[in-house]
């Protein structure tokens, strides 16, 4: 995959990420939480298990805030695509994690609120497009390793896998289009890959028509949703950090397209 960038876009490209860098600086820290306490706050609302001491670990490295609704806006947050078009501040009151470029630059910033209000992703319409990103691609500055690469649909999906110590990536959402999947090629470095889609229509509808293409370079992880829940983070949550990766690590190493999750 090559990417060609003229001088002149090179040093926007720098600019704003230097920008998104420091809005975000601007919005964790005028809200004057800690990151324990903001950590202790997503658990609660996400109802995860005390004992997840991997995902605290992960969200401490990828800089999760927590940002105030009564925090001052600044103007040139707009252009950023971080105001809606009356000049609310789109992420107030939810939880936050950058988006990083390969390099670990911030692209876009992706907000939680709950279940029902769910996602919101903020950046610029020229810099930052969910149909060319992954979610977790500074990974790639660290080195490939041997250890395969999963892929998951959601932001707290891929950092679940990650408190679990395994390399993974989020296609943030279902699609997976032709730029995502020569992405998934650079980060996989050649490894065998295991790609978890959630347990519902859409995500079996990605298995049985192999739409992330992985068929050849790996499998596809399926189980019942009424034991383990709907998605991979729900199903770390069920059985624990060390039994996780247990299990996926095992599930990564079969030669099935498809492989199943079973109670014994």
């Amino acid at each position: 995959m090559t990417i060609n960038l003229s001088r002149q876009d090179a040093k926007e490209y720098g600019l704003y990420v230097k920008s998104m860098t420091d809005a975000w600086e601007a919005l964790k820290g005028e809200g004057r939480i800690s990151e324990s306490k903001v950590i202790d706050g997503l658990f609660t609302s996400r109802g995860y298990s005390s004992d997840r001491v991997g995902l605290r670990r992960i969200l401490g490295e990828v800089d999760l805030g927590y940002v105030l609704p009564q925090i001052k806006i600044r103007p040139e947050w707009k252009d950023l695509g971080l105001l809606d078009n009356n000049g609310r501040l789109l992420l107030a009151g939810r939880y936050v994690v950058p988006i990083r470029d390969f390099m670990g630059g911030i692209i876009a910033l992706v907000g939680w609120w709950d279940d029902t209000r769910k996602y919101i992703t903020c950046g610029s319409e020229k810099w930052f497009s969910k149909s060319n990103c992954m979610f977790g691609m500074e990974q790639a500055k660290d080195g490939w390793q041997d250890g395969g690469l999963y892929i998951c649909e959601g932001i707290f999906d891929t950092l679940a896998m990650r408190g679990c110590g395994l390399r993974a990536v989020g296609c943030m959402g279902i699609d997976m289009t032709p730029v995502k999947r020569a992405m998934v090629d650079v980060l996989s470095g050649g490894s065998r890959i295991l790609a978890i889609p959630d347990q519902d229509r859409a995500g079996n509808k990605v298995v049985w028509s192999d739409q992330w293409g992985i068929e050849g370079y790996g499998g596809y992880l399926r189980w019942d949703r009424n034991i383990f829940g709907k998605d991979i983070d729900d199903l770390v949550n069920n059985l624990g950090e060390e039994m996780s990766r247990n299990m996926l690590r095992g599930a990564l190493a079969e030669r099935r397209t498809v492989v199943r999750l079973m109670v014994s």
